[in-house]
């Protein structure tokens, strides 16, 4: 009795959204139903992902963890830390509350923190942290924080519950009381950038808001009827077209969507991977050995 065998040329990833007796083998590869601690490169290959590491820093509720390739902040207990070379740790603030969360952006030398009582930077340089100064000039004053934190066409945005705040141009720390904020329905859940615009999501849909200026050329395009999961958003260039941004988010319904520039939303893997059931989360974008999208939610 022969056994009838296939040539697998490429894994295709997930596809946990098609009825189960769908023929998943395909000319140009197979999709999984589940995979556990994969990764799949860029020529469909699948690899074991690498395990855990050795602990580098202990502490008591360790969160809101940021980093670059420069320098390494998080939250622990009731201070906001520095990972320093050797793993050895740095307290930039104490005086917290041990419930606070902090989001971060990143624009040349500086990194912004912020909730919704706290502003500043620390300077990549030295490490150091820095308060917002106090503007002096009329209708000037500090830039407010917020739950979100987003850089865009040489402004810092914020998302302070239900309202988007930005800056003055190039002048992160300052925002003008005449005209400083864009206010949406409910609380915001996403502020992601890309070349033209900003996508947004409230706790009920998701928009484009397309423009340089948020003072004189926004338009506010609505892109979908449902949000975006708050904390599992991220923006990065594209592996292949470095000089293009793109914006990803697992929404609502379960997808995870890609924003691209001039306001075009598609879904991620075709559609074919769906997640529901999580409230909040985590995302980030790893670029070595090959980008890949990561997302952690509860």
């Amino acid at each position: 009795m022969s056994e009838r065998m296939h040539a697998i040329k490429h894994i295709l990833g997930i596809d946990n959204t098609s009825d189960l007796a769908t023929n998943r083998l395909r000319k140009d590869g197979i999709y999984f139903y589940s995979m556990n601690n994969m990764d799949i490169d860029d020529e469909g290959k699948a690899h074991r992902r690498g395990g855990y590491g050795s602990e580098v820093a202990s502490g008591t509720a360790i969160r809101s963890l940021w980093a670059n390739k420069d320098i390494c902040l998080f939250l622990d207990g009731t201070n906001f830390m520095k990972l320093n070379t050797g793993y050895t740790t740095s307290p930039l603030i104490d005086g917290l509350s041990a419930n606070d969360r902090f989001c971060y952006a990143e624009n040349g030398n500086r990194v912004y923190f912020s909730n919704t009582e706290i502003i500043g930077y620390v300077d990549i340089s030295n490490g150091l942290p820095y308060a917002f100064p106090t503007p002096t000039e009329n209708y000037k004053k500090k830039m407010v924080g917020g739950q979100i934190l987003e850089f865009y066409n040489s402004r810092l945005f914020a998302a302070h519950g239900s309202n988007l705040f930005f800056s003055d141009a190039t002048i992160p720390t300052r925002i003008d009381q005449r005209k400083n904020a864009i206010a949406f329905k409910s609380r915001i859940t996403m502020v992601k950038a890309v070349d033209d615009g900003i996508y947004v999501s409230d706790s009920d849909r998701v928009y484009f808001e397309y423009g340089r200026s948020p003072i004189s050329e926004f338009v506010e395009i609505p892109k979908l009827d449902f949000p975006a999961i708050e904390g599992m958003s991220v923006s990065c260039f594209r592996k292949d077209k470095p000089t293009e941004k793109i914006a990803y988010w697992l929404a609502a319904d379960g997808y995870v969507y890609a924003g691209h520039n001039k306001g075009v939303v598609t879904r991620v893997q075709k559609g074919l991977y769906k997640k529901t059931g999580l409230t909040f989360g985590s995302a980030i974008v790893r670029n070595s050995p090959f980008q890949q999208l990561l997302m952690l939610g509860r």
